[in-house]
């Protein structure tokens, strides 16, 4: 069984982070080679993809909390559900002053979904946008709680 074939979750470097020996596990049969008396399984397969179940609950435009696992030059990798990584450009990491947002491992933030590729198993996720989005609600309060007085002609 391949270390890749064992969890969806973790990163499994050797099959003993997972299983000892003499464990009974139930497994699926991914591969058969007759010629070299070869047996491939796979233990992940019984459970349910957490990418098919991100995709199928989530879409672009949520809010999600997320926490910082990997920085690149580029940007950081955040875990955003269990098993489930997206990425947020540094174009992306922006507070509400334009400033720019230091994103380090282990630090937690608001993410907004702007993009979702199923078929590559990607997620692009912004701190831009979700600053945005709060501004704009702040700017709504501010509408409502002071009316225009009666006859006067309100721009908005």
């Amino acid at each position: 069984m391949h270390v890749s074939n064992l969890s969806w979750t973790k990163r499994v470097k050797h099959p003993s982070e997972v299983l000892k020996k003499g464990d009974r596990v139930k497994a699926v049969v991914l591969a058969i080679e007759p010629d070299k008396r070869r047996l491939s399984l796979g233990v992940k397969q019984l459970q349910p993809d957490v990418w098919e179940t991100f995709f199928a609950t989530h879409h672009v435009g949520d809010v999600l909390h997320g926490k910082v696992l990997r920085v690149a030059s580029f940007g950081a990798f955040v875990e955003i559900a269990e098993g489930v990584e997206g990425l947020c450009h540094n174009s992306e990491a922006v507070d509400a002053n334009g400033q720019q947002v230091t994103l380090e491992a282990g630090s937690e933030h608001d993410f907004k979904i702007v993009k979702m590729n199923p078929e590559e198993k990607k997620v692009g996720l912004s701190i831009k946008a979700v600053v945005k989005k709060h501004r704009v609600r702040k700017w709504n309060r501010i509408n409502i709680q002071r009316p225009a007085p009666a006859g006067r002609l309100l721009v908005i």
